[in-house]
């Protein structure tokens, strides 16, 4: 039972996406990717919340876990929208069509946490990316 295996197996998946994801755009939890420069498109990967946690002896179990993915497009011009909408749907597309991360993971829902929103720096410049958070539910059968 583990978190971390799912998460890594979400990151596997995501990497599967080499035309969106070049090496280095996926991370777990590293932010510093995006002061990198030259790519367009990152996911971050964050841990969510615990939905359910099942302790009862009887087998099998399940747990609910949440997965956190930050994505990210580099802001350049008015088409970002439209490259981080691509992005979007990729991402989404690919996390429907994998939902079996394997034979104890499996992908329930995708939600996000509201609209899309421009990211500046603390003096205001920018904007730099345009950034939406998706929340993955997924299951564990023990």
């Amino acid at each position: 039972m583990s978190y971390m295996t799912a998460q890594g197996l979400i990151k596997t998946l995501l990497l599967t996406l080499t035309s969106t994801f070049p090496s280095g755009s996926v991370t777990e939890g590293d932010l510093r990717c995006l002061d990198t420069g030259g790519l367009t498109n990152y996911a971050v990967l964050f841990p969510g919340a615990v939905i359910s946690y099942d302790t009862a002896t009887s087998d099998p179990r399940t747990h609910e876990w949440e997965c956190l993915i930050d994505l990210f497009t580099r802001f350049v011009d008015d088409t970002s929208y439209s490259t981080f909408g691509t992005l979007r749907d990729t991402v989404i597309s690919k996390l429907d069509t994998g939902q079996g991360l394997s034979a104890t993971y499996f992908i329930m829902r995708i939600e996000s946490d509201g609209d899309p929103q421009e990211l500046f720096d603390r003096q205001g410049a920018g904007p730099f990316f345009i950034m939406q958070r998706l929340r993955v539910y997924f299951v564990e059968n023990t």
